[in-house]
């Protein structure tokens, strides 16, 4: 960014090298320089015909149809056979 500003105060037109200057900042606002680490949801996908075991990660059937959360993810603790 140095050499651009550096650049940029070397334009003799006071209201160019100003106009230059402003876009220039909204464009570094915008855009993130460098290594970036994005901020996301981590993925999830429904697997319906996954065996369930002890310390799995689940959702109630009614919850199927709402968008996948960590909000509605349950851990499942112990089974109980029917």
């Amino acid at each position: 960014m140095a050499a651009i500003n550096d650049l940029i105060a070397r334009i003799q037109d006071p209201d160019l090298r100003q106009r230059i200057e402003k876009e220039v900042k909204e464009l570094t606002k915008q855009k993130k320089f460098g290594l970036v680490f994005e901020n996301h949801i981590p993925e999830m996908t429904l697997l319906y015909d996954y065996p369930i075991s002890r310390g799995c990660k689940v959702i109630r059937k009614s919850d199927d149809d709402k968008k996948l959360s960590e909000d509605i993810l349950w851990e499942v603790k112990t089974l109980v056979s029917r």
